[in-house]
């Protein structure tokens, strides 16, 4: 093979800017190995309903046999490899389409970027393709942090004229800024190998006698027969080096006594992909079928965690019609629990997506798991939970798109803050799936994208690690905030001993402060004052207004509180005042009204008013005042005349008795 170094140019990017391209430091790099390579191969499937085939393999090559058809290093090479023999690690996907596209990058039609061209030419190219996973963008980089920067592609194409093609192309990427030991001779630190044409421009060798001896130096074969696919090869792995910072986690990222990449890829395959490991639900797209080093990976060797959320997945992707329903997990015979949660971000009501949760015994759980999901799963660098001092919570949350990867797994943030479970022995297990085909335009606006899945894969990071809300035609739609608090608010209703005890966040939700008991009753908008043990003032007096409002007496009576008050005027004289008593929640930065609930959570306010009561002789203007969305009675405007003081009482009733009421109060003389 030929090398073509990559000359300085003008806004051209170097090595450095693109190992820096691709920043996560939450997870490890063999996580984002995995996470990419599966997506890419999922998204370059032939058949979706047949799926793919995966095979990692890993074993010794000769250098000197490599550097015989890989050269034109710099003298420093022996300095940095000086062994005879080298770790590789391959990684082939099979039923898929494979490099496609024009073999010479001048030809390319850039209105047609091939596989080729977008995976191995091009940095920042994105997938076009319905639904798809990968990007071919930023995330491809972490191929060349995985060695000592080379990476070699292997594939097989059937060409437009129905022939097979194969195609080996190298590529490096190293960063001499930082690097006093660069392997490329002094430039821009990227290189391509491959045969030469135009003077000293490279493209793939297509010579099928050169590949197979080529692969054979890995002791790995070609393609053949009907197969299509990519082998991406990296030479010179380091186990140690590339595990140096896993210390301390070998009980719960690698398998019993393995402490290896092969063990590591195993269970990082299971962490990310358990929709698709070795699942042929009719409902599944693109089932993967994995071999590591020769051995299936199988459904009946994972741990329990892999296959209840396998179970959650299954039954959360198969039916969006129904609100609310149970069923039973097929692989753990669990209880699984079906939420939808509907949003509205327009005058449409849109079926988002399942909340798909089961709860087990401590019992039920891997040993492994028992202690702390966080280094298993993947929180190996969770610094929001650092900063917090937030430990380990007994319960698991993640969510996935089409492509079946999990984005990211937490049980501390905005998808899980302030749930606590009824038993310390049991843990809770939830996945969120979105509805994907699921329109989100209602006429009312034209946007750019048409579902839910078109608005995630939008909203997603280059490393695919989580969901940001962006903005569509000049409209901010805050389509994953409003799922979120959805979940967020469902789960801690249902499972919680306590709902809403504060909040690590500054989110309005989180501040919602709720209670089992009879909760005592508050007036005005000054800050709430609390008696000593915490006990709410009911006696608290509005002093800003010219009708001052106080809390004589609480009455439970069945669903509904009964609170009698007194208006009282700061004046003896007749006068007409303009009076406002409405409900909100009580929480510990003030109280939040209908609005900001109604908006924010996309659900009915947690009470209403009954009836209201006021002991007058003259006139008593009423007006009922209902919220916007749901038409819940949440006050009432009130005009009359008030010389002395006057009593009243007003008739609550609880829709959700987790929460704690407050009566926001206003009267004023009118001018």
């Amino acid at each position: 093979m030929e090398i073509e170094i990559l000359q300085n140019d003008r806004m051209a990017q170097d090595g450095h800017s693109i190992l820096r391209s691709l920043q996560n430091d939450e997870l490890h790099a063999l996580d984002l190995l995995v996470r990419e390579f599966t997506q890419n191969s999922l998204d370059a499937a032939i058949n979706k309903e047949a799926g793919i085939k995966l095979e990692v393999d890993t074993g010794e090559f000769n250098k000197s046999k490599f550097l015989k058809e890989i050269n034109g290093f710099n003298n420093d090479l022996d300095n940095v490899i000086c062994e005879d023999n080298y770790k590789y690690l391959s990684l082939t996907d099979k039923m898929t389409e494979g490099l496609t596209g024009e073999l010479i990058f001048e030809n390319i039609d850039t209105d047609r970027l091939g596989n080729l061209t977008k995976l191995v030419y091009l940095l920042g190219a994105n997938q076009e393709k319905e639904g798809a996973g990968g990007s071919w963008g930023l995330g491809k980089t972490v191929y060349f942090r995985i060695g000592i920067g080379i990476v070699i592609y292997y594939t097989r194409v059937k060409n437009e004229n129905g022939r097979f093609e194969e195609r080996l192309v190298a590529n490096m990427v190293e960063d001499q800024k930082t690097n006093k030991e660069f392997l490329l001779p002094k430039g821009r630190g990227i290189a391509f190998w491959g045969e030469k044409y135009n003077g000293d421009k490279t493209k793939p060798i297509t010579d099928a006698n050169y590949i197979k001896d080529f692969l054979n130096m890995f002791a790995l074969s070609p393609f053949h027969g009907e197969e299509t696919g990519t082998r991406i090869i990296i030479p010179f792995i380091n186990d140690e080096k590339l595990m140096s910072n896993l210390e301390g986690k070998t009980k719960l990222i690698f398998d019993d006594g393995e402490y290896s990449i092969e063990s590591y890829l195993t269970n990082s395959f299971k962490r990310w992909y358990f929709a698709k490991l070795d699942n042929h639900q009719d409902k599944v797209e693109n089932p993967i079928q994995l071999f590591i080093n020769n051995e299936e990976l199988k459904i009946d060797s994972f741990e329990n965690i892999y296959k209840v959320l396998q179970d959650l997945y299954n039954i959360g992707v198969e039916n969006f019609t129904l609100k609310d329903h149970k069923t039973k997990g097929p692989l753990t015979n669990l209880d699984i629990n079906i939420r939808r949660i509907d949003i509205k971000p327009q005058s449409k009501v849109v079926k988002a997506g399942n909340l798909v949760y089961t709860t087990v015994s401590k019992n039920f759980i891997d040993k492994k798991f028992i202690k702390s999901y966080r280094e298993l799963l993947g929180f190996y660098n969770d610094k929001e939970a650092e900063e917090q001092n937030v430990e380990s919570k007994d319960l698991l949350f993640t969510f996935l798109r089409r492509p079946g990867m999990a984005i990211r797994y937490e049980d501390f943030g905005e998808w899980t803050k302030n749930i606590e479970l009824q038993s310390k022995d049991e843990r809770l297990i939830a996945v969120f799936i979105p509805n994907s085909s699921e329109l989100l335009n209602d006429n009312e606006k034209e946007l750019e994208v048409k579902t839910i899945e078109d608005y995630l894969r939008k909203c997603e990071r280059a490393d695919h690690s989580e969901w940001n809300d962006i903005t569509l035609s000049n409209t901010q739609l805050n389509v994953v905030k409003r799922i979120k608090n959805q979940v967020n608010t469902y789960l801690k209703k249902e499972l919680s001993n306590q709902i809403f005890k504060g909040s690590i966040s500054n989110s309005t939700l989180g501040r919602v402060i709720g209670s089992r008991i009879l909760p005592s009753m508050v007036s005005g908008k000054s800050p709430i004052r609390r008696e000593p043990g915490g006990r709410s003032n009911t006696n608290l007096t509005n002093t800003s207004a010219k009708l001052n409002f106080h809390i004589t007496q609480l009455i439970q009576d069945g669903d509904d509180l009964i609170a009698k008050f007194k208006l009282v005027p700061n004046s003896n004289k007749e006068v007409i005042y303009n009076i406002e008593i409405s409900l909100a929640i009580e929480s510990e930065d003030g109280s939040v009204d209908y609005k900001v609930w109604e908006n924010e959570f996309e659900t009915v306010f947690p009470f209403e008013m009954i009836d209201i009561d006021l002991n007058v002789t003259s006139d008593l203007n009423e007006q009922n005042l209902y919220s916007e969305k749901f038409k819940t009675l949440y006050g009432y405007r009130l005009n009359t005349l008030i010389a002395e003081e006057t009593e009243g009482k007003l008739r609550i009733r609880y829709r959700d008795r987790s929460f704690r009421p407050a009566i926001d109060f206003k009267g004023n003389k009118v001018s």
